[in-house]
């Protein structure tokens, strides 16, 4: 799987290239990468795109980054996952991961579970978090899902700016502007969902600088 992040360097051809031509990039993952760069306009050049394995840390203490995966499966998740609220479980039976919030009840900790019932409708879940960079020179977005299409949604949702505008509406303003606050949130699709139809934000908040 394709677990990168865009942070700095090369236009969007260049980067759909370097996507296809790697055997870890998928479907899903490219899409997700290539609506940001579709969002980002004019700032493409700035941008580029890094598998994990070729990373480094000093990149993640002094670039803006967006971090694809999870723990598991990205490294440079780690060092963020004590500053947020939300962890990624393994369901077994299911063959993937779900969300856990931690800061919730014991009696909420399976909530976003999925169901074994064969008859109910599926539904996969995305988390979005926005934090400091390691030396609070930047910033980075994590981006999980429970699956590539929970993924491919979430490049959709991120390049929607009536989906962008709500989530924001969810969130205290910030002195001095517009401009998002550290936040974590994670957002409920029904299988196959198109935006802005089966998409929900169940949980927004903000986190600690």
């Amino acid at each position: 799987k394709l677990q990168g992040m865009a942070t700095v360097g090369g236009p969007e051809v260049k980067q759909a290239a370097l996507m296809a031509t790697r055997r870890q990039s998928t479907y899903s993952s490219s899409h997700l990468l290539w609506r940001l760069f579709q969002a980002a306009g004019a700032l493409q050049d700035q941008s580029a795109v890094y598998f994990a394995r070729d990373y480094t840390f000093r990149g993640l203490k002094s670039n803006n980054a967006i971090l694809l995966g999870n723990p598991s499966s990205n490294p440079w998740m780690e060092p963020f996952e004590s500053r947020v609220g939300l962890r990624w479980h393994y369901q077994a039976d299911r063959g993937l991961y779900y969300p856990v919030d931690t800061l919730a009840g014991a009696a909420d900790h399976d909530r976003f579970r999925a169901s074994t019932d064969p008859t109910e409708v599926r539904e996969g879940y995305c988390m979005l978090a926005l934090l400091p960079n390691l030396t609070g020179t930047g910033k980075v977005l994590m981006i999980s899902g429970t699956g590539g299409s929970t993924v491919s949604t979430a490049g959709d949702f991120l390049a929607d700016e009536q989906s962008v505008a709500h989530l924001r509406g969810m969130l205290p303003a910030k002195a001095g502007g517009t401009e998002f606050p550290y936040f974590e949130a994670l957002i409920r699709m029904k299988s196959r969902s198109a935006l802005p139809k089966d998409v929900t934000v169940v949980l927004c908040r903000t986190l600690r600088e």
